[in-house]
């Protein structure tokens, strides 16, 4: 899985995922999944954000490794009782590249916080690479690596 990240990398920074860009047949669900997830976040609704994983799904948030569904609930459950009120979460999804039969989805995630001058305004910006593989009718996360920008 390593290489396979590591690979992953390169070609997004390469700009390999330039030409299937955000052109992917798969653009559409994919941005509704993103939306779905932030949803999930938005609501602080621990559940629904880890039915977005497949059951032995891996996430490094951070320096935060987490493996399986059931860690990653006790994450998401933890974590949102430690949100300040208000605070929501935006995805933008960038690139989309074909490996196989997974997805890598490039992604720029945005926690904002309300700001009476601007509305929102953002407090902390994660660079994420997402692979999604289909499950069913829709998709599921197999791996998601997020490193913030900056700080």
């Amino acid at each position: 899985m390593k290489q396979l990240f590591a690979s992953i990398t390169v070609l997004l920074a390469m700009g390999a995922a330039e030409a299937a860009g955000v052109d992917h047949p798969a653009a559409a669900s994919l941005r509704e999944v993103a939306r779905s997830a932030d949803k999930a976040w938005n609501e602080r609704d621990a559940n629904a954000m880890a039915a977005h994983y497949g059951d032995a799904a891996t996430a490094s948030i951070g320096t935060t490794y987490l493996s399986g569904k059931p860690a990653l609930l006790e994450y998401f459950t933890n974590s949102f009782g430690k949100l300040p009120a208000g605070m929501t979460h935006r995805t933008e999804v960038r690139r989309i590249e074909q490996i196989g039969d997974l997805v890598a989805a490039d992604t720029a995630v945005f926690l904002e916080v309300p700001d009476a001058e601007t509305g929102r305004r953002t407090v902390r910006e994660f660079f994420t690479v997402t692979l999604l593989r289909q499950a069913g009718k829709g998709w599921e996360f197999v791996a998601v690596r997020s490193a913030p920008v900056g700080k």
